[in-house]
């Protein structure tokens, strides 16, 4: 049952993720990815904050049932996946990762 929820809230925060992620604006070079404005302007330390408390409590639980602790953690990674993925491409794109035959 938890794994159920952990899926489906991974799909979930990967599915916010990706419509976060095609708002930005941003260009199409790893500087340009990089050198971004933050992700939720003036609210970026409260949304910081946020996750890394999402983090801890789904980690360590503190008498959290494992469903609940399954979507703080499959939501966290899917909203933060997205992201990451797109700045490894861009930074493959620039030639940092080993050469393609």
């Amino acid at each position: 049952m938890v794994a159920l929820v952990a899926i489906a809230a991974l799909m979930l925060g990967t599915g916010a993720g990706l419509i976060l992620l095609n708002r930005t604006q941003t260009g199409t070079t790893w500087a340009e990815w990089r050198n971004a404005d933050l992700i939720g302007g003036k609210w970026w330390p409260l949304l910081g904050i946020g996750s890394f408390a999402a983090m801890w409590l789904g980690i360590h639980g503190y008498g959290l049932p494992g469903p609940i602790r399954a979507v703080l953690l499959g939501v966290l990674v899917g909203l933060c996946a997205p992201f990451f993925l797109e700045g490894l491409r861009r930074w493959w794109k620039t030639g940092r990762g080993p050469e393609h035959p």
